[in-house]
C-alpha cells in the first residue's frame, strides 16, 4: 500500500510556494509546498496503521477529528481494503 505521488496533486490556495530543492524537477518530482507534506504524512501514517490521536498530536492539531477531516485523504488502496473487508464479512454471513 502506498500513496501515488504521480497522481497526487496539491490543492491550490493563496499560500506561498516554497522553492523546491535543487534537482527536484530534474528528478521528476512534483513541485509541492511544505504544507503539502503535512497531508502526505497524515495520509501515509493512517495507511500504515497509526491512530488518529497520535497523528493529530504529531501534527500539532487540536483534535483528531480535525486531522481526519482536513489532512487524511482517501486512497485507492484504502478503498480496496475496505471493500475487501466488507466482502469477507458478507461472504461469512451468507
Amino acid at each position: 500500500m502506498g500513496i501515488s505521488i504521480a497522481r497526487w496533486r496539491p490543492h491550490v490556495s493563496g499560500q506561498r510556494v516554497a522553492h523546491a530543492p535543487a534537482g527536484t524537477e530534474t528528478a521528476g518530482l512534483p513541485r509541492i509546498r511544505f504544507h503539502d507534506l503535512h497531508h502526505i504524512f497524515a495520509t501515509m501514517a493512517f495507511q500504515n496503521g497509526a491512530d488518529a490521536k497520535t497523528v493529530s498530536s504529531m501534527l500539532g492539531h487540536y483534535s483528531a477529528g480535525f486531522t481526519l477531516d482536513t489532512c487524511a485523504h482517501v486512497t485507492t488502496d484504502a478503498q480496496l481494503k475496505a471493500a475487501q473487508t466488507m466482502g469477507n464479512i458478507l461472504s461469512r454471513a451468507a
